[in-house]
Order: structure tokens, then sequence, then C-alpha cells
């Protein structure tokens, strides 16, 4: 499992982590609880396994989203690890770009 934070608040989060998990081929399931959590399935196709990527949604604090990843990839437990900080850094550098085009940084 990976974590990634980011300076967001929650219902911001969950609606871009979905349309960005779509664009990207999951099929993504929101399971209501006390802290969200997305499942997102890719089927596999001729060169790869279908994976499974769950991830675990949280509020810190008002404008801080706490984002554990979990990947599940069948009998291959090295590409899990590689699928799961592969995503975190993807979401946080996607998250990280809106911030600062909001702020006018460069």
């Amino acid at each position: 499992m990976k974590t990634t934070l980011l300076g967001h608040a929650l219902p911001n989060v969950l609606s871009r982590l979905k349309e960005m998990l779509t664009s990207q081929g999951f099929l993504v399931q929101t399971i209501p609880t006390a802290n969200p959590v997305l499942v997102a399935v890719q089927k596999g196709s001729w060169f790869r396994k279908p994976k499974q990527l769950v991830l675990e949604v949280s509020s810190v604090e008002d404008n801080l989203t706490r984002i554990d990843i979990t990947a599940i990839v069948k009998s291959n437990t090295h590409a899990e690890s590689t699928i799961e900080e592969s995503y975190a850094k993807s979401i946080y550098n996607s998250f990280k770009k809106s911030i600062q085009q909001s702020y006018g940084f460069r």
C-alpha cells in the first residue's frame, strides 16, 4: 500500500479521481463508507493482466486529503508495488499541477 497527501478538500478529490481513472480505462465503483473507497478495475488484454486498484480516501483536515492506494494483480506482487507507486506519483502530480494553475505558479 502506498499513500499520498493532497492539498484539496475531500469532495473535489473524489470527483477528480473518478474522472482520472475512467479516462485511463478503469471501471470505477464508489463504496460509501465513513472513509469513501474507490474500487477501479481494468480488464486485461493480450499483453497485460487485469488489475484492480483500491483507493481509500480520507479527510485529514479541511483542505488536506489522504489517499491509500492498494493494487491487486494476480500472482505478481512486484507488479503490485510498482503500480501502487506509479499511481501515487501520478495522482500527486495531477493534483499538484491544478494547485499551481489555480494560484498562477509555474
